[in-house]
Order: structure tokens, then sequence, then C-alpha cells
């Protein structure tokens, strides 16, 4: 076996590890698209809503206690406009996806975030991602909602990276949509580029640019390479670029020229709510017939003045007619 240095820098990509970052939201992020197709318009929104629905996901220390990690949930609601008419509306979370995600993922899991992926000739096509917290893979959903208000669902992927570069590629092919009967004033032969970064000045690869016009309007798509450099083959005389990518926060700019420059990510931020550890000794043991209590576990911050309340504190145990009771299955015992 022979090893050669290769010259392409692009070769590079194939050598990054990056763990996929959850996303997580303090607050209600609305996202909306306008699309044309069929000569008619189309209008879909999607809305991430934060909630107090609790995930909880185990992990072991080194000396083999529990430790359950508690994260919460978003609720996704999605809808999708012909023109005035509501043809869809509906919330979505992870137990939304329960038959396409294996359940053992699905339990730890929430559902991470929902974005507009194209307008094709089945419907309009919605990419919601399910991802366990600070874990390196996830899934990824097709949600289809028909032109006739029927909604569809298939499994893409268990690789977020892979498939949003591969999405992107499609929105270009599919969605490219031109200046006649959109009223989108385009300059000829022209494109807008730049360099996406990351607050540390290294490219950032994979990212997801859309260019739309001011009102929302889908123009084109492109990903950025290695060195993180895109390229559009569009430009109106105002567009704005949104820029996606799973590891950081999504940005908006706006701008009128060809070079916008260098746009910089920031991270995505990962939150955990709580962490519950769990760890602590049975309160009663049954040994060769006899039951044992833990007298000092069962009277711990409790106010306990003698013996005989102490007694009192017992599980079963109950005065009754001045007497202490123990009630056993079958039987009773009297002290």
């Amino acid at each position: 076996m022979k090893l050669v240095r290769s010259e392409d820098p692009n070769d590079s990509i194939y050598f990054i590890h990056r763990q996929a970052a959850t996303l997580t939201y303090n607050e209600v992020v609305k996202k909306d698209t306008v699309v044309f197709h069929g000569g008619e318009r189309y209008h879909c929104y999607v809305y991430v809503n934060p909630s107090r629905l609790k995930v909880y996901k185990t992990s072991y220390t080194d000396e083999g206690i529990a430790v359950e990690n508690v994260y919460y949930d978003n609720v996704i609601h999605i809808c999708v406009y012909k023109g005035k008419v509501c043809l869809f509306s509906r919330d979505y979370t992870r137990k939304s996806f329960t038959g396409l995600v294996p359940s053992g993922f699905l339990n730890q899991a929430i559902l991470s975030n929902m974005v507009f992926s194209e307008a094709g000739p089945c419907g309009c096509h919605f990419n919601a991602t399910v991802c366990i917290p600070d874990d390196a893979s996830c899934y990824m959903v097709n949600i289809c909602v028909g032109y006739d208000g029927k909604p569809t669902m298939e499994l893409l992927s268990i690789n977020p990276c892979h498939t949003i570069m591969n999405r992107a590629h499609k929105i270009l092919s599919v969605l490219l949509l031109g200046s006649y009967g959109l009223g989108i004033q385009l300059l000829d032969a022209q494109t807008v580029s730049g360099r996406i970064t990351d607050r540390e000045s290294s490219p950032v690869t994979g990212a997801a640019v859309v260019l739309q016009t001011p009102d929302s309007i889908f123009v084109s798509a492109a990903v950025s390479d290695a060195n993180g450099h895109f390229t559009l083959s569009a430009q109106p005389e105002q567009y704005r670029l949104i820029v996606q990518h799973l590891l950081y926060r999504s940005r908006t700019v706006n701008g009128t020229g060809k070079d916008v420059g260098t746009i910089v990510l920031q991270p995505a931020d990962r939150t955990i709510g709580e962490v519950v550890i769990k760890a602590e000794r049975p309160i009663v043991r049954v040994e060769e017939g006899r039951l044992n209590y833990d007298l000092e576990q069962i009277v711990r911050d409790k106010v306990v003045n003698n013996t005989y309340e102490a007694l009192q504190r017992l599980p079963g145990v109950q005065e009754i007619g001045g007497k202490l009771t123990l009630a056993v299955p079958e039987m009773s015992r009297s002290s």
C-alpha cells in the first residue's frame, strides 16, 4: 500500500470530524419562506417553540452511579398557505416520529430543528432533525406537505452534515426561480460570493447559504467549500442571505453588492437544564425473614424527641389505641 499526499485542498473535508451540536432555543423562533410552484404562490412557516417537556439522557460515572441529564424538548409548528388559504397546520415533537426513529434513540432525543427544504413536484418539503443532546449522531426526517394538504414522512439520514450538503445541492437544481413572472430584477451573468468563518477565523465547511429577495422569495442556494468560500449564480438588486450550519447559530445578512465579504458564525449554544444524581441505600431490607430498617436514614431531616417517636416514622407502623402496630402481608405484630 502506498500513501500519496493530495494536492487538492478540498480533500481535507473527509478528515474533519466534528460533533453535531443540538440546537436549543430560549425564545420562539419564526422562519418563513415564499416559493412559487405551478404558477401558484406558497407561503411556508416554521415556528420553533421552547417547551418544558423534559427529556432524560442517562449516563454513568466512573463509580457506576447513574446520572440523568435533563433537557427540554421543542414543539415545532409548521404551516403552509396557498395564497390566503391554509393547506396544512400542525405541531410536531419528537414523539411525532415514532415508528421512523428507533424507540431506544427517540426516548433520549429532542426535536432539535426544522427547516424548509424545497417545493418539489409532490409538495413542500421540511427537514426535521432529531438529536440526542451532546451526541454525535442524529436522524433527519423529511416531511412533505402535499399540495392537497396531506403530509407524508420518510427517514433521510443519520449523518446531519452530509444530509444538509446533499439537500442544499438539490435546492440548487430544483428551485432556481427566474425573474419572469416573479418580478425579481436580476443582473445578467453576475454572482454573489463571500466567505464563512468561525470567530477564530477558521473556515466553516458545509454551511448552507440561501439567497432571498427582501420579501423572502427564494432565488438561489449554495454550500461553502473547504475554505469557507461560496458563490451564488444570481444577484438581485437587493437581497438577503441566510446562513445555516448545525454547529453554529444561523445568521441573516442583507446586501446589495456582489461581494459580501466574510460572514462570521457563532457556535451554537449547548444547554443542560438540570442534572439529577440518583444514588441512595434502601431504608428497608429483608434478611433471614426479618425486616431491618435504616432508622438513621428514616429520621433524617425530621424532628424526633425520643425512641417512641422514631418508631412512629417506620413505614407501615401505625398508632392504634396507644399501641404501635406494624402491618405486614397477612399478619400484624403489636409492641
